[in-house]
């Protein structure tokens, strides 16, 4: 057996002829596989070679048949020889080892084995939906090798071992599918509770996944930017609360991290927390402090009115001169009182009192019963004459003058009284509101 390789084997047959007193004609050699004839060549040459090829494996011989002159005839079979041809056989296996977001690592796991041969290389082609996308060679005859893929879809490894001999097998391996995961998270901040100095604030979450499942879900609360406080749950949905002491803008990021190294987050919305004031508006003092300037000017007014007509009253009670239905004014009454006293007192000219010089006086200094009448004549109708002992008469109809104790003050003495009143008021209003 000369060379084996592949799933063909040659056979080389060596011959030699003896003759004696005749001479070779014909050499025929006759290849034999377990006794069946196969092949067979003829030769003139009393000696030499003779080459068989072979595709099967088999036990084979071969049987010589020598003819020569005169009739003579020879044959001999040789030896056996068995043919095996060398082979080798290969198993292996895709797996996803690991899948992020936008990768997967896959893992192709091998293993040859030999037959009257030894291995020289492997090489390992990664298909993606039928098309070579990388290939890696190595010599071992057992080993695992990685491929990083960056997209979805189907694959699958092709397998191809090369042996001494010739010997060449591959396999393929089974299909796996890439579909990388996903997860999306939406979230709302809101207030829950708002105090005089700190509120509640609830965080609202749902994440969705998609080839992976939810490890954690980190939750920071940032006022301003800046990140205040954190909390972690493992639920992919549910509301956590914070309680928050300080003023700001406030917003919540939330992370989520999932399994095959997935990790997501989004931001809420925005609230603002601002406490209530317990400050009365600037606009309300600005109002009310316009008392002020009003409650001095009350002031002066009442002043003026109580301190600036002095009466001194009698200790008796006078009554008033009974006035007409005729709608008469106080000045026409006073004017006829004048004239009365010139005519019963017989006063100059000169010495006579000049219309409502006596208003004003103290009752004391009144030198008749017609000049208090005057006096009195001045009230409209509704006045009300009261003396030191308290006792008093009234008519229907409006105040013109108003006697307390010893003064005697008209309408605007009564409505600065009230003014002064409101100020006193207004001054409180606005000593609580700037507090």
């Amino acid at each position: 057996m000369k060379d084996i390789s592949g799933l063909q084997a040659t056979l080389v047959v060596s011959y030699s002829v003896t003759t004696e007193n005749c001479d070779v004609e014909s050499v025929t050699i006759e290849l034999l596989r377990d006794g069946q004839m196969v092949d067979r060549k003829t030769v003139s040459s009393p000696q030499g070679s003779v080459e068989f090829t072979v595709t099967e494996e088999g036990e084979y011989q071969v049987r010589i048949i020598v003819e020569c002159t005169r009739g003579v005839t020879a044959e001999t079979l040789t030896n056996s020889v068995t043919v095996r041809f060398p082979s080798a056989s290969v198993s292996g296996g895709l797996s996803i080892e690991s899948v992020s977001s936008s990768s997967a690592v896959l893992k192709v796991d091998y293993s040859v084995t030999t037959e009257d041969c030894s291995v020289e290389s492997v090489t390992v082609e990664l298909l993606c939906n039928g098309h070579v996308i990388d290939t890696k060679t190595l010599n071992s005859p057992q080993d695992s090798v990685e491929f990083t893929v960056t997209q979805e879809g189907d694959y699958t490894a092709r397998i191809i071992v090369q042996c001494t001999s010739g010997v060449i097998t591959e396999a393929m391996t089974n299909t796996v599918t890439v579909r990388f995961p996903s997860a999306s998270v939406s979230g709302k901040l809101s207030i829950k509770n708002l105090g005089a100095s700190s509120a509640v604030l609830e965080v609202d979450y749902s994440i969705a996944t998609e080839n992976c499942g939810v490890n954690s879900v980190t939750i920071e609360l940032l006022r301003d930017d800046q990140v205040v406080t954190t909390k972690t749950v493992n639920s992919p949905q549910g509301s956590i609360e914070f309680t928050v002491t300080e003023e700001g803008k406030y917003k919540a990021k939330i992370i989520a991290r999932c399994t095959n190294g997935v990790t997501i987050e989004t931001l809420t919305n925005a609230v603002v927390v601002q406490f209530p004031s317990t400050q009365t508006p600037a606009g309300i003092r600005f109002d009310l402090s316009i008392l002020s300037p009003l409650a001095a000017i009350a002031g002066i007014m009442l002043a003026w009115q109580l301190l600036g007509q002095p009466v001194q009253t009698t200790s008796e009670t006078v009554e008033a001169p009974t006035i007409p239905n005729k709608q008469v004014t106080a000045k026409e009454v006073q004017k006829e009182g004048v004239e009365q006293e010139r005519k019963t007192t017989n006063v100059p000219e000169t010495e006579k009192i000049k219309e409502g010089k006596e208003l004003g006086k103290p009752l004391s200094e009144l030198r008749s019963r017609e000049e208090v009448e005057k006096v009195r004549g001045a009230v409209e109708v509704g006045e009300s004459v009261r003396s030191e002992n308290g006792s008093s008469r009234r008519r229907g109809g409006t105040t013109g003058v108003l006697v307390i104790g010893k003064y005697v003050t008209g309408i605007p003495g009564v409505l600065a009284l009230l003014a002064g009143v409101c100020a006193v008021v207004g001054a409180a209003l606005i000593f609580r509101c700037r507090r």
